[in-house]
């Protein structure tokens, strides 16, 4: 069975995955970004939840009303939490983001849910239909995604708190 999952699986899943782990070992170092590149990963794995969501429940539904709640929540706490340490804002657009190897982490953790998540929607159609089941899923991902975009999250209020300390 093992054999035939992996043998279905689209091509485009395994660039996607070569993708995610380079993009975590650069998010594993030290480094200096512009708010558009920092914005890149985080748009990705909204895109494969939104997808995942539309494809497997539908977008006017409360899963989606449960996973962007508990995400933007989940976003918002994170957020609130990071050390200052973590993200200097070094000019206009650019900040200087301390390495961590929770991107990576994160990444794959989202990457094999919805992996399993449509192997087991594959296997079992019905689960579709078992609030617990969605209920689950949906909160799940929903807090990955707000860990996620709590960066994007804390460069906003950084770039928010540096205009407010040139106007006064």
């Amino acid at each position: 069975m093992l054999q035939q999952i992996l043998s279905n699986t689209p091509v485009w899943v395994w660039v996607l995955l070569a993708f995610l782990v380079q993009r975590g070992v650069q998010a594993s170092r030290d480094r200096e970004v512009s708010l558009r590149m920092l914005l890149i990963l985080p748009l990705v794995m909204l895109g494969i939840s939104l997808n995942s969501l539309a494809k497997h429940y539908g977008l006017e539904s409360w899963p989606v009303m449960l996973w962007g709640s508990t995400m933007l929540l989940t976003g918002w706490v994170v957020a609130q939490r990071m050390q200052p340490e973590q993200m200097v804002r070094i000019s206009a657009d650019q900040y200087r983001l301390q390495g961590s190897w929770v991107p990576l982490a994160l990444m794959m953790t989202i990457f094999v849910g919805k992996y399993a998540e449509n192997v087991a929607l594959a296997i079992v159609p019905a689960l579709s239909q078992q609030n617990t089941y969605v209920a689950i899923s949906s909160l799940f991902f929903g807090v990955l995604n707000g860990v996620f975009f709590a960066r994007v999250w804390r460069v906003l209020m950084l770039s928010q708190s540096a205009k407010q300390v040139q106007i006064a």
